[in-house]
């Protein structure tokens, strides 16, 4: 087995969404909720402390899910 990290930085970028004009990745929202959603909530059943940083997004759309991922992480963390 490796060994566990101290500290994991997980970078949360919603360029990806359908609409950036920069990612032009075309990812729906609900399913950039969910990525960030489930890589925090794996990375917090390994016991990882994780500090997570958002980065890109030039969309209407970004702020809401990064503050949708932040609501997540205090209601259930």
């Amino acid at each position: 087995t490796s060994p566990r990290p101290a500290v994991a930085f997980y970078n949360a970028g919603t360029d990806v969404v359908r609409g950036d004009p920069l990612g032009r990745l075309d990812v729906e929202s609900d399913a950039v909720t969910e990525r960030d959603r489930r890589v925090i909530s794996e990375l917090r059943s390994r016991g990882i402390p994780t500090v997570v940083v958002t980065s890109g997004g030039y969309t209407d759309e970004s702020h809401r899910l990064i503050a949708a991922t932040a609501r997540h992480v205090v209601e259930r963390f």
